[in-house]
């Protein structure tokens, strides 16, 4: 009885983090555009897969230093500074102005001094503009709100090679947003943002192939969600060791492989992976060595606030 009960419960919780892989067309609102005046010019992108919010980019806010070696992130420094180089006309410098406009809070009119700064200089090829203005279009932020304009501007900064331009790209084309629906498509502008090592991407789009009847397809979804597993993304870790453990996607069941992509997570302390690799360890075969061990890893999780694991704790019999 104890132990249909911890299964159930435990299926529960594993079918919970196979639902958790991306899914179209359901998707959240376009967010309003991160402020980080100016040190990384982050689109305000609609987020259909992943999001990662990116640290500010330190080689930038390093360049801007007084005498005294202090870095200068005021937004009035950084716009003084960025004005006298784009009045020099200098193409990187209208970008940067252009984000910090585009990033002001409740400011249409700075809004729209952004959007002409950044057309100038996406006319001329910068794909860092190109990225924002597609954010500022799918926002309505100093223009029309547009998933048209958004996607075209997108498709012109991923056609530059921008990694976060090619997967949102290919989050567009999976959900139909601002274009049809073209999963081929989706796919082939997720593996380039992959390619360039975005977690994000590798993620979405091992859960895109791991659902393919092709086998090729369906391997190289697996290596894409190991690597973004490696590099340490967790749902990407959670997803696939659930996925293992129950022989989901028509993927062979391997209990093993599912433990080497909890362990790590548990002893990091994550409360979920330490309440899954305890039914591995309660229920495996294969892990039947390791059966002492699944106490331990229930009382973690349970300590961890984890109720479903504090429930299994419950039913356990006493500790010997």
């Amino acid at each position: 009885m104890v132990a249909k009960a911890l299964r159930i419960s435990i299926f529960v919780s594993l079918a919970a983090l196979l639902a958790g892989c991306p899914r179209s067309p359901e998707q959240p609102a376009w967010p309003e555009s991160e402020r980080n005046p100016g040190l990384m010019p982050k689109p305000a992108g609609r987020v259909v897969w992943e999001q990662v919010m990116a640290a500010p980019d330190e080689a930038v806010a390093d360049s801007l230093t007084s005498a005294q070696g202090a870095t200068l992130t005021d937004p009035s420094i950084l716009e003084a500074q960025y004005s006298a180089a784009a009045d020099e006309g200098q193409v990187w410098a209208q970008t940067r102005l252009g984000v910090l406009y585009a990033r002001a809070e409740n400011d249409p009119e700075r809004w729209q001094k952004a959007v002409r700064l950044l057309q100038l200089v996406a006319g001329q090829g910068d794909g860092e503009a190109q990225y924002e203005l597609a954010g500022m279009a799918a926002a309505g932020r100093g223009m029309p709100a547009s998933d048209v304009e958004a996607f075209a501007y997108m498709k012109e900064a991923a056609a530059r090679g921008m990694a976060d331009a090619q997967y949102q790209l290919a989050a567009m084309y999976a959900a139909g947003r601002g274009t049809t629906a073209d999963k081929k498509a989706a796919t082939e502008w997720g593996r380039r943002a992959a390619a360039q090592s975005h977690i994000p991407a590798q993620f979405s789009l091992g859960c895109l192939l791991v659902e393919s009847d092709d086998a090729a397809q369906k391997a190289e979804g697996v290596n894409w969600l190991k690597r973004a597993a490696e590099a340490g993304s967790r749902q990407a870790a959670l997803f696939l060791a659930a996925a293992l453990a129950r022989g989901e996607y028509r993927l062979a069941k391997d209990e093993v492989a599912a433990e080497a992509l909890l362990k790590p997570l548990a002893e990091r302390g994550d409360h979920e992976a330490q309440f899954v690799i305890a039914w591995l360890y309660m229920f495996s075969d294969k892990l039947a060595e390791r059966r002492a061990l699944a106490r331990d890893y229930l009382e973690m999780a349970a300590k961890g606030g984890h109720e479903q694991a504090a429930a299994a704790l419950k039913s356990l019999p006493p500790a010997q």
